[in-house]
């Protein structure tokens, strides 16, 4: 898959049908697409988001035992 061809991929899934690197969920697509092909995920995002001054770290939304989700932090 080309890099073309990703963030178009990426556009399709996103809810307003182009990708916002401050919006979580658009992060949390192309972390799925990136991990689908075998990619190194939060090392391509947290350099995206770096670049755009975003710190993106993996936290808990609501504690306990609940799957770590992305979230960004500005």
């Amino acid at each position: 898959m080309t890099l073309d061809e990703l963030i178009l991929e990426w556009s399709y899934r996103t809810n307003k049908g182009y990708p916002c690197l401050d919006n979580p969920s658009d992060i949390k697509i192309l972390k799925s697409l990136l991990e689908s092909l075998n990619m190194p995920s939060n090392t391509i995002i947290g350099k995206l988001l770096e670049d755009e001054g975003v710190e993106y770290r993996i936290g808990t939304a609501g504690g306990g035992n609940q799957a770590r989700q992305p979230y960004l932090e500005k």
